[in-house]
C-alpha cells in the first residue's frame, strides 16, 4: 500500500502521517524531514539545500526527483506514505513513474483545513533563526 497525504502547510499532514504509518507499518517519505536531515550534512547537496531553505525558497524539482529516486532505491518495497509529496503536477508525474514498479499509488488523501486554522497553527511554529528556540 502506497499512500499520498496532501494538504496545505499546517493541515496536520505530519501528525497524521506518523499515526497512519505506525498503524499500517509504512515507511514515511516526508519532504520536510528529509530536507532538514540533508541540510544538516556537510555534503555538497546538504550545503545547497541548507542555503535554499535559509532563503525560504522551494527546492528545485530536479533535486527533489533525485532525493525521491534515492529514497525509493533504498526502500525497494511497497508500503510508503508520502507526506506532502507531490506538491505539483510535475512531482506527481515523477512519483507515478517511479511507483509503477512498486504497485502504484493505492490512495491519496487531501486534508482540508479552514484557512484561519492553518494561520493559527503556522503562527505557533515560529522559530528563532539564530538559536532555534520557540
Amino acid at each position: 500500500m502506497n499512500l499520498v497525504l496532501l494538504g496545505p502547510p499546517g493541515s496536520g499532514k505530519g501528525t497524521q502521517a506518523e499515526r497512519i504509518a505506525e498503524e499500517f507499518n509504512l515507511k514515511v517519505f516526508s519532504t520536510g524531514n528529509i530536507l532538514r536531515q540533508l541540510a544538516k550534512k556537510e555534503t555538497p547537496l546538504g550545503r545547497k539545500i541548507k542555503e535554499i531553505l535559509r532563503r525560504g525558497e522551494l527546492v528545485p524539482e530536479e533535486i527533489m526527483a533525485e532525493i525521491l529516486a534515492d529514497f525509493l532505491t533504498k526502500e525497494k518495497r511497497e508500503g510508503i506514505l508520502f507526506d506532502g509529496y507531490p506538491r505539483n503536477l510535475e512531482q506527481a508525474e515523477i512519483l507515478t513513474s517511479h511507483l509503477e514498479k512498486l504497485g502504484g499509488v493505492s490512495l491519496a488523501i487531501y486534508l482540508k483545513v479552514r484557512p484561519q486554522v492553518v494561520v493559527k497553527r503556522l503562527g505557533s511554529r515560529r522559530i528563532c533563526p539564530n538559536c532555534g528556540g520557540l
